[in-house]
């Protein structure tokens, strides 16, 4: 059997990084409604942003400790020296770029929802329930 080189991913034969493969399905729109298992919508979306946030760490810190590894082995840096770096300002950007993506992909759910609430007809004045001060209390 083939090895499958270290951070690809061979889904569909198509052998793409995991993070190209991870991005292509993070921005697609899926059809229709989305199956909700949970008791509201807000639950949903945490499950979803949860999920999001796991897969994301898990891939990180299997690159994290593959670069430690690497560095160490070669006897390039050691993980005192890793721990101790400071980044300067260009990695401070990238940085930040890199989160607003994270962040983006973790709030997927919620975008995509906010996103199908625009596309459907506001209500009629029929349609709406008026609730009156003896219902409130």
């Amino acid at each position: 059997m083939d090895e499958v080189p270290h951070g690809i991913h061979t889904a569909r034969g198509k052998g793409l990084k995991m993070s190209e493969n991870l991005n292509h399905l993070v921005n697609k729109n899926a059809k229709g409604r989305r199956p909700q298992f949970l008791g509201t919508k807000a639950e949903e979306h945490l499950m979803s942003m949860t999920m999001a946030l796991m897969q994301e760490l898990a891939v990180t810190r299997e690159r994290v400790d593959t670069l430690e590894r690497v560095l160490e082995q070669k006897g390039i840096l050691t993980k005192p020296e890793i721990n101790s770096f400071t980044p300067d300002a260009n990695a401070e950007i990238e940085r930040q770029a890199a989160h607003g993506k994270l962040i983006a992909s973790v709030m997927r759910s919620m975008e995509q929802e906010v996103h199908a609430l625009k596309e459907q007809a506001a209500p009629d004045a029929s349609q709406l329930h008026v609730v009156d001060d003896e219902q409130v209390a």
